[in-house]
């Protein structure tokens, strides 16, 4: 799920409930990804920007294999990879389901 630094703690929190995840991507407001930031770290936070933000390492672009995106994903404490277009702005996550799904 992402979210913008600027959303409420609460938005965050229930983002991450709706997609089954304890953490949420924080971007900016041109959707550009600035990091991650997990559920507890947003605990007496009122809006997103103030939690504990995580810069996320490597991200992914479309025109990289799959064996780069599981590359990222293993090295990401997410076990995500994050794909992004040409100017960085979000696009995406790639999971664990997605490479079986591209692989079949």
């Amino acid at each position: 799920p992402l979210v913008s630094a600027e959303d409420q703690a609460s938005r965050a929190r229930e983002a991450a409930r709706e997609a089954g995840t304890d953490w949420v991507l924080v971007s900016d407001a041109d959707e550009r990804v600035e990091g991650w930031v997990s559920v507890d770290g947003l605990v007496g936070q009122e809006t997103v920007g103030e939690g504990d933000l995580q810069p996320f390492g490597h991200f992914v672009t479309r025109e990289e294999s799959l064996r780069a995106a599981l590359d990222v994903m293993v090295e990401s404490p997410l076990n995500v990879a994050v794909r992004v277009d040409e100017d960085g702005r979000y696009e995406g996550v790639v999971t664990h389901n997605t490479l079986t799904g591209e692989l079949d």
